[in-house]
């Protein structure tokens, strides 16, 4: 342990009381303490590690050095945390954005169904296909309809469309996307 003031160290922690800072604990020996006159940890505890050093320096000018290095470390620090407010503040704006997207979104399809497919893109002919909630529906009823008839469902195991399989090509190398779209009460698409 090093003291904040006079830089003496040692590892009994009995000569010692703590001074809390915002960045982690500091320390200032006993002697120091009541050379500014402070005989116990309450009473140092109440003061910032910049205030101590400052009385300390009034009383000892050689420790300047000191100060001016405490007060360097605490701008670099303070522009380090600047900088991430800063990101934060980015990120804010953008949650916020959505958000008023979001809304005005509501506003405009308020009578409107939201619904989701997912697009898939063959890579090996580049055929665009869709699979929606129908389909899966679709083959679960014929999934479940070749497992009832112990599998001779000849039908059921040859209309089954699986969702990464290209219909075109047969190929299962695609990738996909969730696309959102809207649809009125008769199941037109709007826009």
């Amino acid at each position: 342990m090093e003291c904040l003031t006079c830089g003496k160290i040692t590892d009994n922690k009995k000569e010692f009381y703590e001074v809390t800072g915002r960045v982690g604990l500091k320390y200032i020996c006993k002697e120091c303490a009541a050379e500014l006159g402070y005989n116990n940890f309450f009473s140092v505890g109440i003061h910032t590690n910049t205030d101590l050093l400052k009385k300390y320096v009034k009383i000892h000018p050689e420790a300047q050095e000191r100060l001016d290095l405490h007060i360097q470390r605490k701008l670099e620090s303070n522009s380090r945390e600047i900088e991430q407010i800063k990101g934060y503040g980015e990120k804010i704006k953008g949650c916020i954005d959505k958000i008023k997207s979001d809304a005005e979104e509501k506003r405009k399809y308020k009578n409107y169904k939201k619904m989701k497919e997912t697009e898939f893109t063959c890579k090996a002919c580049g055929n665009i296909y869709y699979f929606g909630l129908m389909d899966d529906i679709k083959n679960f009823s014929l999934i479940a309809a070749d497992l009832g008839s112990l599998g001779n469902n000849i039908y059921a195991a040859n209309n089954v469309k699986y969702r990464n399989q290209c219909p075109k090509c047969g190929s299962t190398r695609t990738t996909n996307r969730e696309i959102y779209f809207y649809v009125d009460k008769k199941g037109n698409l709007v826009e």
